[in-house]
């Protein structure tokens, strides 16, 4: 059971050490997992939304490269370097998009997903639709 706050605490500050239920889809740190991973698909639902991204011939190129007998160490460091660029294009186009935390994190996906030949769906119901690159 928690203890309630003190009545001399400000409003933004109660509201802020309130627990919240965050809501939204993939993060930065979802996105650059998946790309550096094996999966060719991850399915997250948030709420009463459904949000799947799946790797494309084109992003496996990109992540991967081209060949399977890639020197180990150079993989690695590609495959951290996409991880790194990914990062910082999510956090630049939630940094520009105005609206809510959701709307700043979808634009974010949308652009990572857009950049990087990765598939991008969403649907509140039975069927998944392809979300629009930007």
């Amino acid at each position: 059971m928690t203890q309630p706050l003190p009545n001399g605490i400000g409003a933004a500050r109660r509201a802020a050490m309130e627990p919240r239920l965050w809501l939204g889809s993939f993060s930065d740190a979802d996105l650059a997992g998946f790309a550096t991973s094996d999966e060719r698909l991850n399915l997250l639902r948030s709420g009463d939304t459904n949000y799947l991204i799946a790797k494309t011939r084109e992003s496996e190129a990109m992540f991967r490269g081209q060949t399977s007998d890639a020197d180990p160490e150079a993989q690695y460091l590609k495959e951290m370097k996409y991880s790194r660029d990914l990062h910082t294009l999510w956090l630049q186009t939630t940094a520009q998009t105005e609206g809510s935390w959701e709307q700043k994190q979808e634009a974010a996906n949308r652009a990572v997903a857009h950049h990087y030949h990765l598939g991008y769906y969403e649907s509140q119901g039975a069927t998944l639709n392809r979300a629009p690159a930007k």
